[in-house]
């Protein structure tokens, strides 16, 4: 019989220069607090994420999920 493997786990996690992106743009933009506001800025932290960091959009977005409710709760 083969021993157990060990989990996989992923090389690096993107999650902290997503959460680090998005709160530099939110606090640039004066912390707002309206979902509608947060939304809009969200699509500009896509694009920074993508074209700065080379974070995919869907991982930007599981991931801005999370930041908006941490952050609006």
């Amino acid at each position: 019989p083969q021993p157990p493997r060990a989990p996989k786990q992923r090389a690096s996690s993107v999650r902290p220069t997503i959460w680090a992106v998005a709160d530099e743009m939110w606090a640039a933009a004066g912390k707002p607090t309206d979902k509608a506001v947060v939304l809009e800025l969200r699509k500009k932290m896509y694009d920074v994420l993508e074209e700065k960091h080379g974070v995919k959009r869907t991982s930007s977005s599981n991931e801005l999920g999370n930041w908006m409710k941490d952050r609006l709760a």
